[in-house]
């Protein structure tokens, strides 16, 4: 019968720099943290100044410290607790490895705040190849973050800013356009278009003709008399679009409504309301 394959919990504490801690003392105090717990016939053994592991069974417990993994300062403490299924020993510790690595992590936690701490699971029993190995992913992933965040720093001085929809020194140019557009159909003529048309536009624009100006006016008097007063605002609005702008016309139709509106709350408001009541009953 095949064996069950073993169950390895990682975690790795991402730091900015490196902690101030001293990793033989650190290891220590975990070896005496397992021993006041019961878990005897622990080996401790010693892969490098910071990497160690402690077997104990069908158990391994696995702690080292990376410096620098990016080389820009970046430190990882980590964590690992394999479960290695061997028959006929006591498997409680072994098989409750997340509770103990995630209790390990918390003492550590605890001391030294990280920047991010990743858990993972694998089918490996923990060795210093295995945590290598997940320090170079980490490392590498950490790289292409930082790549990516650079990148988007320095798109903005590579691309022009967006421009507005619609910028103020367009509008006169716009409403010149709809003018010679609206008298070549007045004239049944062809609507001007193309560069010729464009240029001639930019010039009457420019040159910010009076006649322009008043027509201009015309209609903000037209959208501002459809704030009032609907119905009367958009025919005058399609008048002006349709035979030319007027600032007399609309001028006057503004205040034959004004006064249209003024005598109407006069009489229909609530004033004329009780005054018909009044002399009714």
């Amino acid at each position: 019968m095949t064996p069950p394959p073993a169950r390895t919990t990682i975690g790795q504490l991402v730091y900015g720099r490196t902690p101030d801690l001293e990793f033989g003392g650190l290891m220590e105090d975990l070896d005496a943290a397992l021993s006041a717990h019961g878990a005897e016939e622990r080996r401790l053994s010693w892969a490098g100044e910071e990497t160690a592991l402690i077997d104990m069974g069908p158990a391994r417990v696995a702690l080292a410290l990376a410096r620098d993994v990016d080389r820009a300062g970046t430190a990882v403490i980590t964590v690992a607790v394999s479960h290695r299924p061997v028959e006929g020993r006591d498997m409680r510790l072994a098989e409750r490895r997340g509770l103990l690595a995630r209790l390990i992590a918390e003492r550590l936690l605890g001391r030294w705040t990280p920047q991010e701490t990743i858990w993972t699971t694998c089918e490996e029993v923990v060795s210093p190849a295995l945590i290598d190995a997940y320090t170079a992913g980490l490392a590498a992933r950490l790289g292409a973050a930082r790549a990516v965040k650079a990148e988007q720093r320095a798109r903005p001085a590579r691309d022009p800013a967006p421009r507005p929809f619609l910028e103020p020194a367009d509008l006169p140019r716009l409403m010149a356009r709809l003018e010679m557009t609206l008298a070549a159909r007045r004239a049944g003529q062809p609507v001007p278009d193309g560069p010729a048309a464009a240029r001639a536009c930019a010039e009457e624009a420019r040159r910010g003709r009076s006649p322009l100006r008043l027509r201009f006016l015309a209609y903000l008097m037209d959208v501002t008399l459809m704030l009032v007063a609907l119905p009367v605002g958009a025919a005058m609005l399609t008048y002006s679009l349709t035979r030319g702008a007027n600032i007399n016309t609309s001028g006057r139709v503004m205040a034959v409504s004004g006064v249209t509106l003024g005598m109407a709350d006069h009489f229909v408001g609530l004033g004329g309301l009780q005054f018909l009541l009044t002399s009714a009953f």
